[in-house]
């Protein structure tokens, strides 16, 4: 039986993430670097309402149309700065994301995204794949309550 909601979900899940609207994009900050972070954030946004939003909802809740469906509840994305007492974990959540290399979570009943992007696009290059999985990490970062958008791979750029 729980086979059978998991491969339902999921395939509501692809359903729903197909009927998502695209994002309006952001709005230029008058600064090089803010914009680039902003294109970022916008790309990781597009592509999580495409893939994510189905499960996590569309403001990283959990609460996704498809969540009641599935085995393993999908967390908050929204408060994984809060329950990192206010730092954002940068590097873990593109390893979890990513999903390639983690090791020690045992099942996993979240896709592993950094294959799975590959798949959607076999002549993505490994560079391709780690910048679509930054940009939904910078995505998730957004939506943190005040976060400054920084990152050491970004060279500390700011939004």
């Amino acid at each position: 039986m729980r086979c059978w909601k998991t491969v339902v979900g999921l395939a509501i899940a692809c359903l729903v993430s197909l009927a998502v609207p695209t994002a309006q994009a952001l709005g230029p900050s008058g600064d090089a670097a803010g914009d680039e972070v902003a294109g970022l954030v916008e790309r990781g946004r597009q592509t999580y309402l495409t893939h994510c939003g189905a499960c996590h909802g569309v403001e990283g809740k959990g609460d996704g149309s498809v969540a009641d469906y599935l085995t393993v509840k999908p967390p908050d994305l929204a408060g994984i700065s809060a329950r990192a007492e206010g730092d954002f974990p940068f590097d873990e959540i593109y390893d979890v994301v990513d999903g390639r290399e983690v090791a020690g979570h045992g099942t996993r009943a979240m896709p592993v995204w950094g294959a799975a992007f590959k798949g959607l696009d076999p002549d993505a290059d490994k560079r391709a794949i780690k910048e679509k999985v930054v940009e939904v990490v910078y995505y998730l970062k957004s939506i943190q309550p005040a976060l400054p958008m920084t990152h050491p791979k970004m060279g500390g750029k700011q939004e």
